[in-house]
């Protein structure tokens, strides 16, 4: 699949909006390093997309 563990993707993580543009470019920066995929086929876009629902369905 991917190595990237969408468990752990910025768990509960709220947007800090007291950063600087600056510090949240650099954050941006490093989630778009951490957020790349070996492959994306339908599996793993079917995972992404049923995490997403979970989290979704557990912060609402």
């Amino acid at each position: 699949m991917s190595n990237v563990d969408i468990n752990h993707i910025r768990k509960g993580d709220v947007c800090n909006l007291n950063l600087t543009t600056t510090e949240k470019l650099k954050e941006m920066q490093q989630e778009e390093k951490d957020l790349v995929f070996d492959t994306f086929d339908s599996e793993t876009a079917l995972q992404l997309g049923l995490h997403l629902v979970e989290e979704a369905k557990r912060r609402s």
